[in-house]
């Protein structure tokens, strides 16, 4: 038997497929809509400030673990070729490996 956990990403993912199957020519701002709200399917990392900060007119976000260096910087560019996936769709996976790290 699968866990709660397995059966909320299937539900995630059936509706994702079910919703642009519905639409084959979704316009892609409404994909990535789709796409941003998979963040909730993760755990928070805890111990992790998010800050949203603008560079050149494109939001940006610090990801602050409590206890980390301030000397120090990892840069995260998510995958999907840029397409889907946001700064909000992937933060707790962020969040989670920068606690792992300290």
């Amino acid at each position: 038997m699968a866990s709660k956990e397995a059966n909320a990403i299937n539900v995630h993912y059936s509706y994702l497929l079910n919703t642009m199957g519905a639409d084959p020519d979704m316009p892609l701002d409404e994909i990535r809509i789709l796409f941003n709200h998979q963040d909730y399917l993760g755990l928070d990392a805890g111990g992790v400030d998010y800050i949203e900060v603008e560079c050149n007119g494109i939001t940006c976000m610090w990801a602050n673990p409590k206890g980390g260096s301030d000397k120090h910087v990892i840069l995260y560019t998510h995958g999907g070729g840029y397409l889907t996936g946001s700064i909000f769709s992937h933060r707790k996976l962020v969040g989670r490996r920068l606690r792992k790290e300290l």
